[in-house]
């Protein structure tokens, strides 16, 4: 499974400005691989999250620790935090009953853990940018991170999701089912 694994640099690489829109233009005739497209879509979220965070070094960050407006937003930075653990009571198990069940189960389950963990982030940013403390935003983003490590289409993860299902009875090869190339 993992040699049929084609890896980040095409994923990492079109984040790169200018490159990344060159490179798909060069490839436009190609058939897509889905993988790389799911970690294409990966690194766009991780780089959102990075880019707000860019947009707040110009929001004047005041507010002292005897502030009302640091208990607010130390609120905002938990709710987000807590929603991370809401995560997985909306997941479902991948279905491995075909190639086709496998990749619409994944990418479902990646986009709920990627919202329920972006929550923390949106809400550091929304409290950083209304109450003018600084440190809202970096802890909400961290916690986003965290949670973004289990959505994320690692060789790792997609190991430990193979192990799943095979463990179920399901002969689906999931790296070459999101690539496009399974057989069924």
């Amino acid at each position: 499974m993992i040699d049929e694994d084609p890896g980040w640099g095409r994923a990492l690489r079109s984040a790169i400005p200018m490159y990344g829109q060159i490179a798909a233009k060069r490839r436009s005739g190609a058939p897509s691989d889905g993988l790389i497209l799911m970690r294409q879509l990966f690194v766009s979220f991780c780089s959102a999250v990075v880019l707000f965070g860019i947009v707040l070094l110009f929001v004047d960050g005041t507010a002292d620790s005897g502030d009302p407006a640091v208990g607010r937003a130390l609120i905002l930075v938990l709710v987000g935090a807590a929603s991370m653990t809401l995560g997985p009571r909306f997941e479902r198990p991948l279905d491995g009953t075909s190639d086709a069940q496998a990749v619409v189960s994944y990418r479902n389950r990646f986009f709920v853990r990627i919202a329920t963990s972006e929550v923390a982030a949106l809400l550091g940013f929304v409290g950083a940018f209304t109450t003018r403390v600084w440190w809202v935003y970096p802890a909400g983003a961290f916690v986003t991170m965290v949670g973004f490590t289990r959505a994320a289409p690692t060789a790792s993860n997609l190991r430990r999701d193979q192990e799943q299902l095979f463990a179920s009875g399901s002969p689906v090869n999931l790296v070459r089912a999101l690539r496009g190339t399974g057989a069924s």
